[in-house]
């Protein structure tokens, strides 16, 4: 049993050796244009979400290492299709839209999320950073 144990170490240590010959490559496209808003409301956006839903995405050391790199590649470019606060003018025609799901999603505490807050524990949102988006969505 200890062999097999052994074994199976060796085995996981080649994988991970090998997979490191699969890299990611990250990038931080240009910003086309910004979200307007208040400075109260831009500094909320980029403490817990500009990571990921922005092209100004603060890469971790850890990124450069796989298969944790794959995963953070994987969220980056999910939250930018999804919302791009660098290119706020793909949004702007439904920017009420956004808002709410902004809120819905903040309020119910799907974003930011766990596993995030986790590595970035100053990206949780205060009860005070949600009251200042909140009203910031109701605004047209």
């Amino acid at each position: 049993m200890k062999k097999i144990i052994i074994w199976m170490g060796f085995v996981l240590v080649i994988i991970f050796i090998c997979i490191q010959f699969y890299p990611v490559e990250y990038t931080n496209p240009p910003v086309t244009e910004e979200i307007k808003a208040p400075e109260e409301v831009l500094s909320v956006l980029r403490n817990s979400c500009y990571d990921c839903h922005s092209n100004e995405t603060r890469w971790p050391w850890y990124n450069r290492i796989a298969p944790a790199s794959w995963l953070i590649m994987y969220d980056v470019t999910n939250g930018r299709a999804n919302m791009n606060f660098s290119e706020w003018d793909i949004f702007e025609m439904i920017e009420y839209d956004m808002k709410t799901l902004i809120i819905g999603a903040v309020t119910s505490g799907v974003m930011p999320p766990f596993i995030y807050i986790l590595g970035h524990p100053n990206a949780k949102l205060s009860n005070e950073d949600i009251a200042v988006l909140a009203e910031w969505a109701e605004t047209k």
